[in-house]
């Protein structure tokens, strides 16, 4: 089975993220896998694509270069894949039109809520929708929030849920290797893009608060990002002792060290960071928004907390820092919550979809 995997780009997104934790285990299944992206920007998982012996293709310049359309849909006539399978908005309704008239099956997986989207992509999203041949949500809530209006909550029931899985060998594996910075004891910290969907700023103002009374207590932001320069200068502003310490090959090494895993988000569908940290056995202190309710419950695999809610932000940190009864608990409980999210389960439910709809 061929199956062609269009993204945005081959930054480090969910969609992205998800091919390369997949990729071994549809290989086994059987199938071939190409990675294809609609726009250039952020080319940092295209090396980690080919090492894993696959054949990654930009097809545009920019998200309003409609030409990737036109490349796509030759592509899809000269290597005749068994199916397209689009990611989020945009690659899902460009994939969709250029798919049009070639007999390929189309799979759409969307990875964020709907008004986490731009109005223009959520109602071509939505206006294209019955194009698909299967559609797949992350999370319930990312499929909950589709059903806006009589094509939404058509769109919407014939969703099913496929949460995001992790290699989870290959990330305690990859958590082993020494960091090639200190991160002492009690350190509290996240990973990820530096946007402001993911509440750094939150967590940024939470830091202050907390070292007010604990001045030794460090936090770390690892990622890059838009806000990287604003962060920093808030930080200063707020009074915040935080190491902005960019993007790094070894932030898995360095989650495994944080005494508390923070994910500060105003809006998720399912994040591998929290599902990364869980496989860690980090205790975790996140916010109650879009999938991490799904995935986490309060007081017993994480402490969950309101969104853009600095105080409240602190208050667990501190909380389970100073309680390492309860940090330990957290930790374990996290560990065993995170089988359910084995890249081998994942794998094998996209498999059985692409099988459903090739058979129809």
């Amino acid at each position: 089975m061929r199956v062609f995997w269009v993204t945005r780009t081959f930054d480090l997104g969910g969609a992205e993220r998800a091919l390369l934790e997949l990729a071994p285990y549809l290989g086994a299944a059987g199938v071939q896998v190409r990675p294809l992206a609609v726009v250039s920007q952020g080319g940092l998982l295209m090396p980690l694509l080919r090492d894993a012996g696959m054949r990654p293709r930009v097809l545009g310049r920019g998200p309003f270069d409609p030409r990737w359309m036109w490349r796509l849909h030759r592509l899809v006539r000269e290597e005749r894949p068994d199916v397209v399978h689009v990611h989020d908005p945009l690659p899902g309704v460009g994939g969709r039109l250029a798919c049009i008239g070639t007999g390929v099956r189309v799979v759409h997986t969307e990875h964020a809520r709907w008004g986490s989207n731009r109005f223009v992509s959520r109602w071509a999203n939505v206006l294209t929708f019955a194009l698909n041949d299967a559609a797949v949500a992350v999370s319930r809530e990312v499929r909950r929030s589709m059903a806006h209006g009589p094509l939404g909550r058509r769109a919407a029931r014939s969703m099913r849920v496929i949460p995001n899985g992790l290699d989870l060998e290959r990330v305690r594996g990859e958590a082993e290797v020494e960091p090639g910075v200190e991160i002492p004891e009690g350190t509290f910290g996240t990973v990820g893009h530096l946007t402001w969907v993911k509440g750094p700023d939150v967590l940024v103002r939470a830091a202050a608060r907390i070292q007010r009374s604990r001045p030794d207590i460090a936090c770390v932001l690892v990622g890059g990002g838009p806000l990287g320069a604003e962060l920093a200068s808030l930080a200063g502003d707020v009074g915040a002792n935080v190491r902005f310490l960019g993007r790094r090959p070894d932030a898995r090494a360095i989650c495994a060290r944080l005494g508390v895993y923070v994910q500060p988000s105003r809006s998720e569908g399912l994040p591998f960071a929290v599902l990364e940290a869980m496989a860690l056995g980090r205790p975790i202190v996140a916010t109650r928004v879009g999938g991490i309710p799904e995935v986490l419950t309060d007081e017993v695999d994480a402490l969950l907390v309101p969104p853009d809610d600095p105080a409240a932000l602190a208050a667990a940190i501190e909380r389970t820092l100073g309680d390492r009864a309860l940090a330990e608990r957290l930790g374990h409980a996290a560990i065993a919550r995170a089988e359910a999210f084995d890249a081998r389960v994942t794998a094998s439910a996209l498999v059985a979809v692409y099988r459903e709809v090739l058979d129809r």
